[in-house]
């Protein structure tokens, strides 16, 4: 009996117990022990799968002997459906049993045997085959139900029943055939055989129909269970999105702000408000009304809402609440306010309100994804408070609101809105006369503080005050300052700070600066004014430093940014010097009690953040001195905007120009040194400043010389880390919006909706040449590579460009890795008139050292026609330099249009050569001086071939080896564009840097557009696919079938010798197509055992001969998207190809197969993949293709690669390498060139990027001239074996973080809007400056 392992379920048990059984009882001697159950006995993975392909392979070599005999043919045809139903069904034992791999042994073993043992019966044989063709059919109920119902102990049982049926039947079958013809009359084997195969085939459909019956009832269960789970997690995501919409990426959480009030409320004040008679009317009325609360500035609103909120909650009463605040650009927003209350009031509801659902969706429909119209938000707002019982709703701070009249509109709207419960208004703010207007209007009762009820308050106030801080002791003192503050919390608050400054020394003194303190606000703060006056000279200029740029500061300074800031403002040396930071000490005397040090909530004790302690000192300190009647000493201390931001302008650029920052060092250890305290501030801030100020030719050289240092890529290179929305994409979206993303792909719908940012000083541009030259250079960096900016800051050393631009902006050059190395063919030998320019080779250039020699074929267009033009250039040190060779052609007389290809079999251009029109399927040969007829496309195929096309990849065929370039064959892999699907051509040359593509092949490309849908297409749309071969003089050959709309990716191979083609669109069948006669056949193409192919995924199959064609290797990648990006599979199988005497094929697997999974961020993209196929090795580029690549290897089985054996594991870079962001769209190609000296070069050729005025439009111009990247890297030491748990995630993907806060990054406050200017990514010269939430 079979002992239960560990984890196994009782299903599997069942299995091990019945094979065991049959061990025990099957006689020894019998050939069914001695082939299937010895095999069974066998240790080692991937025991079912070798026996699948020996299988597979006998079944072959079957047929084969049976044609030679004349038998029964087309076994493999009739086998078929049994190996499907074999695999499918091993695979739901898997899955839902974990049975041993002895099982599947059984499975296959017991078939191989049967047909062994009843080949030597001609018509036993063809009863065994139907009976066999019928289990493939009874089968494949299983693979329909097996992955639906895995939970289903039931459907588990059925699968041990049928493996009963299945395996007892070859044990008997082998039985009856292993008998002695001698002693047997056939007859006495075909009756039996017949009677044994009826109780099995009995039995299988007796397990098929409870299978499917219990797949109706289970289904109904689990349907209905699910039903109720999807409508709960509906129900919860429903509720997410809607926070989220209502959110709309701000911080909305009040609860810190009650917190913060409450520890400044002091003990028993603000009691006096729970005996207001209004008060309790308000607060005990059974139907809605509405209260206001008003009193002047410093009186303590803000403390006094708190208080009600905090003692409504401690009673259980539902509340929402909503502080309104003039230095938070967020909460002075009306809008804010709406969106507060409205996200309080959705947590006291169980249910969204039908009307909000309505409201959402339809913003959503209309691609707003934030709630953005007030108007929307008043009814939002409305829907809520209809659904609960009862709610306290306060609003506090209406006059602090930046659009007051706007909110009192919004709030009064609310106030009429009828209720099914119970709304209590509160409202406070100062008794302005917009402010009391309406709420006369609405009916709401006013309360006013009794003086007498604010005096008490502040006399306990002032008396533990002046104990505990100035240790005096004087009731008449405490009785007159409790009169004279006329009940204002910040008068007396600001008069004790003073008082504390003032160090005095006795009793009397401090009761005569008691008489002579100012009353009134302004009083106040003219006092703390004048105290500054009475300092040293560099004392006041340094606290008028201190004003300026704390009130003119984006978000508030800590001390240590200020202090740095002060220090960098004074001019003097170009470097850093600690001597020259001001004291905190100095710095916090010199506030003034003007400015409050936050030791709390985002501050810390040692590095407090400053602010201005009320809004009415914002307001005094902003205000023309002389409508105050100031002193004129007093002058110095107001504050312009313009001269705060000049101030703090000069300041950070004067920081960031420091000597230290003009080398290449690590920022992320900077970034946390106390000694960079201001580098954050300054990086992500400076080109705001200076944005806003009277700009000069002066501060324009200032800043140009920055850009032009390494100091400004040390500025990039913090601004990378602390602020990526800097180098993110701002795509248009309906309404005026703009969303936010780190990268996407550009559609040409999409492409003039996108924009990117560009942080310098939008006016730099209006400074001809060179600011524009400065402007349009750093926006054609941030669109090449903003992926990286915003997402792999530590790779900024990656990020390079040409040497064109490198003139522009000189200075990345201390940054960039030596490792990076990029050339442009761009100079006097490249004309701007070529309608397409595209790189077809590249290799070491020997004759000079570091220099390339680089192969580009382009079309010139004329009157005439097309002039394809070959350029041969030198790339080296010196620059770029044509080289003898360059062949210019006769013009041909066709009209070129994007995507249309252009070939030929001979590097010789006086000969024949071939027009392809992709969009027709139409083939043209044509002469330097006529045109051929066109080639139609053959019966009956007509029919097929009719609608638009587009080409999806191609395949060529040559000698690498070869300087003539010839090749013998092109394949075209095509599909239907009938359906809405993206046009953009995505094709790209598979054979680019493999030993068998020509050198300089001929073939064009396409004009750099990559297809970037995300392939989002419906899984039950189909097009037509149609794969074109084109053989030297041999017609061309046309191949259609129907298949899922953007999901294969067919790219087949050649076979060095004879004139056939391989492919596969399809699993497990591989497709021969003879390149003579036009005849295709098909044979069983072993698919890798551990990869599941789905009809959702997007495949693509490319295959390799070896250089004597007896070898063929089959890449098979697959990719599906997942809600968190793009899953991949990638597998590397090679078999022994060879033909059959009756010209059939024969694939033999002669290695191990091998497979990695990947998963990264992002969407589906073409091209896929990228693969470069040397002597020794496999490259592939995987997605991401613009921006985190990851790069695998892969050394070749040993009868490829000159004896060497396979390594056991794909391998890595070990660093990772990042490509541009225009790779998709510019038909990107992959080469390796391995030396012998240990160092590789990995290389990536970019085809010139042309755009065209429109669809239509002949006009053109080149984007981006053809490039070459490159990288070099140790044959050894810079690869490494593959390990999945490291490996299987990308770093992002590891890492992933929402969006919005990933970009918005770690500097800018998270409750505060941040601002970016934006320039179109068509043209740089449209801008806007964008405030973002």
């Amino acid at each position: 009996m079979a002992v239960p392992l560990p984890n196994r379920n009782p299903f599997a048990v069942a299995i091990d117990s019945f094979i065991a059984d049959i061990k025990r009882n099957e006689d020894v001697r019998s050939p069914f022990y001695n082939e299937v159950i010895k095999q069974a006995s066998a240790k080692g993975n991937g025991l079912g799968a070798h026996c699948a392909e020996q299988l597979s392979a006998f079944i072959i070599e079957l047929e084969k002997k049976q044609k030679r005999d004349n038998k029964t043919l087309r076994i493999t045809d009739k086998l078929r459906p049994l190996m499907a139903g074999l695999n499918e069904y091993a695979q739901a034992c898997d899955i839902m049993i974990q049975a041993a791999p002895a099982a599947a042994v059984l499975l296959y073993g017991g078939v191989r045997l049967v047909l062994h043992l009843c080949q030597n019966f001609y018509k036993c044989f063809d009863t065994v085959l139907d009976i066999m063709e019928e289990i493939g059919h009874l089968l494949k109920c299983y693979e329909l139900f097996a992955q639906a119902y895995q939970p289903s102990g039931d459907l588990q049982s059925l699968l041990v029943e049928s493996y009963k049926n299945i395996i007892t039947f070859w044990q008997k079958a082998s039985k009856l055939l292993s008998r002695k013809i001698i002693k047997t009359l056939l007859s006495n084997i075909v009756k039996p055989l017949y009677a044994e195969w009826q109780k099995c085939r009995e039995g299988l459909h007796r397990d098929k129909e409870r299978v499917q019956m219990l797949a109706q009832a289970t289904e109904a269960d689990m349907r209905r269970q699910r039903d109720v789970q999807q409508s709960k997690q509906k129900q919860q995501e429903l509720r997410k999105q809607i926070v989220d919409w209502i959110k709309a990426c701000e911080d909305l959480d009040v609860r810190s702000d009650i917190r913060a009030n409450m520890d400044l409320h002091y003990g028993h004040s603000c009691e006096w408000l729970f005996e207001n008679p209004r008060f309790r009317a308000w607060n005990e009325a059974k139907k809605t009304t509405a209260i206001w609360y008003n009193a002047p500035p410093g009186a303590g609103k803000t403390i006094l809402t708190s208080t009600v909120v905090r003692s409504l909650q401690d009673k259980g009463q539902k509340t929402a609440v909503f502080f309104s605040s003039f230095s938070d650009p967020v909460k002075k927003h009306p809008i804010t306010a709406l969106r507060c209350l409205a996200l309080q009031l959705l947590t006291l509801t169980a249910s969204i309100p039908d009307k909000v659902l309505r409201l959402y969706e339809d913003d959503f429909e209309n691609h707003h994804f934030k709630l953005m119209d007030p108007y929307i938000a008043v009814e939002v707002v409305e829907a809520f408070i209809k659904q609960v019982g009862r709610v306290h709703i306060f609003v506090d701070g209406l006059d602090e609101c930046g659009a007051p009249q706007q909110l009192l509109g919004y709030l009064s709207r609310l106030l009429q809105a009828k209720t099914l419960g119970i709304v209590k208004w509160f409202f406070s703010s100062r008794p302005e006369r917009e402010i009391r207007a309406c709420m006369q209007k609405h009916n709401v009762n006013s309360i006013e503080a009794p003086m007498d009820s604010l005096l008490s308050d502040i006399k306990v106030f002032i008396k533990a005050q002046m104990e505990n801080k100035l240790d005096h002791h004087c009731e008449g003192c405490v009785e007159f300052w409790t009169n004279a503050s006329e009940g204002n919390f910040l008068w007396t608050t600001l008069m004790l700070r003073v008082m504390e400054g003032e160090g005095l020394t006795c009793e009397e003194e401090i009761d005569e600066e008691l008489k002579k303190f100012p009353k009134g606000l302004t009083g106040c703060y003219m006092r703390s004014l004048e105290q500054l006056t009475r300092r040293p000279e560099r004392h006041q200029q340094l606290a008028r430093r201190i004003l300026t740029m704390i009130v003119g500061a984006v978000q508030p300074l800590r001390l240590s940014e200020l202090a740095h800031a002060l220090a960098a403002s004074a001019g003097g040396p170009h470097d850093f010097s600690v001597k020259r930071v001001p004291k905190a000490e100095l710095i916090e005397e010199l506030s003034s009690n003007l400015i409050v040090f936050d030791r709390s909530s985002k501050g810390d004790e040692m590095d407090p953040l400053l602010k201005i302690a009320h809004k009415s000192i914002l307001d005094f300190l902003q205000q023309d001195p002389r409508t105050l009647g100031a002193k004129d000493d007093l002058h110095q201390f107001f504050v312009s905007s313009k001269t705060a931001s000049y101030e703090l302008g000069q300041s950070s650029l004067n920081y960031l120009n420091y000597a230290r920052y003009h080398q290449e060092q690590d920022i992320s250890e900077l970034l946390h040194l106390p000694e960079h305290a201001f580098l954050k501030h300054a990086a992500t801030f400076w080109h705001q400043y200076l944005n806003n100020v009277k700009h000069s030719p002066d501060l324009f050289d200032q800043i140009v010389d920055f850009v032009k240092s390494p100091a400004f890529w040390s500025c990039i290179a913090v601004q990378s880390k602390v602020a990526p929305h800097l180098f993110a994409r701002y795509r248009e979206i309906e309404h005026g919006g703009f969303s936010l993303e780190a990268t996407g792909p550009t559609t040409q719908d999409i492409e003039k909706y996108v924009n990117y940012a560009v942080p310098l000083p939008m006016w730099l541009d209006e400074y001809e040449p060179e600011g524009q030259q400065i402007i349009g250079g750093l926006h054609k960096f941030v669109k090449e590579w903003h992926p990286v900016l915003n997402s792999y800051p530590s790779a900024l050393n990656q990020c390079k460009m040409d040497d064109g631009w490198d003139k522009i902006i000189p200075g990345q050059h201390v940054w960039i890795s030596k490792r990076v190395n990029f050339h442009s063919c761009q100079g006097n030998s490249i004309d701007q008139i070529f309608t397409k320019l595209a790189i077809k080779d590249v290799r070491e250039d020997r004759s000079t050292s570091n220099s390339w020699t680089v192969a580009l074929f382009g079309i010139l267009p004329t009157k005439m026609g097309i002039i394809p033009q070959w350029l041969k250039l030198r790339i080296g040190s010196s620059g770029l330099t044509p080289l003898a060779g360059s062949q210019p052609t006769e013009p041909l007389p066709v009209q070129y249009t994007k995507g249309s290809e252009i070939f030929s079999m001979k590097f010789a251009w006086g000969g024949s050569c071939f027009f392809f029109d992709p969009v027709t399927l139409r083939l043209t040969s044509l002469q330097p001086k006529g045109q051929a007829p066109v080639a139609s496309i053959p019966e009956p195929y007509q029919e097929l071939g009719q609608g638009s096309w587009r080409i999806s990849s191609k395949s060529i065929s040559g000698s690498c080896n070869d300087e003539a370039g010839d090749q013998h064959a092109v394949a075209f892999h095509c599909i239907s564009q009938t359906l809405t699907m993206n046009d953009s051509s995505s094709k790209y040359d598979s054979a680019f840097g493999s030993t068998t593509s020509s050198a300089y092949d001929d073939t064009d490309s396409d004009d750099g557009s990559a297809s970037d849908s995300s392939c989002d297409s419906e899984y039950d749309q189909h097009v037509r696919h149609c794969m074109l071969f084109v053989c030297g003089a041999e017609s061309p050959i046309y191949a259609f079938w129907t298949g899922p709309a953007e999901r294969s990716d067919v790219v087949c191979a050649f076979h060095p010798t004879e004139k056939l083609a391989v492919w596969s669109h399809s699993a497990q069948e591989l497709k021969v197509t003879h390149l003579s006669s036009g005849r295709t056949e098909s044979t069983i193409l072993p698919e890798p055992a551990d990869v599941k192919l789905s009809p959702v995924a997007t495949v693509r199959k490319e295959f390799r001969f070896s250089e004597s064609g007896q070898d063929l290797l089959y890449l098979l990648y697959i990719a599906s998207e997942t809600e968190n990006g793009i899953k991949q599979t990638v597998s590397m199988s090679s078999f022994h190809f060879s033909s059959t005497d009756s010209d059939g094929f024969l694939l033999q697997r002669t290695h191990q197969t091998h497979t990695i999974s990947y998963e990264c961020s992002g969407s589906i993209q073409y091209p896929l993949i990228l693969t470069c196929w040397t002597s020794e090795n496999l490259y592939i580029a995987l997605p991401p293709l613009s921006s985190q690549t990851k790069i695998l290897r892969l050394r070749l089985p040993d009868s490829l690669s000159s004896g060497k054996s396979a390594t056991e594991n794909f391998q890595t870079l070990r660093d990772s390498i990042f490509f541009p962001y225009s790779t998709s769209y510019r038909d990107p190609k992959l080469k390796v060139i391995e030396k012998c000296g240990g160092k590789d070069v990995l290389l990536l050729a970019l085809d010139a990027k042309i755009s065209y005025a429109s669809e239509s439009s002949e006009q053109h111009f080149m984007l981006q001239a053809p490039s070459i990247m490159s990288w070099e890297m140790s044959a050894q030491d810079d690869w490494r074996d593959w390990n999945p748990s490291a490996d299987e995630q990308s770093e992002k993907l590891r890492d992933e973080k929402d969006q919005c806060k990933m970009l918005r990054g770690t500097f800018v406050d998270a409750d505060k809007r941040f601002n970016v200017p934006i320039r179109s990514g068509l043209d740089w010269r449209k801008k806007a400056f964008l405030s973002c939430a």
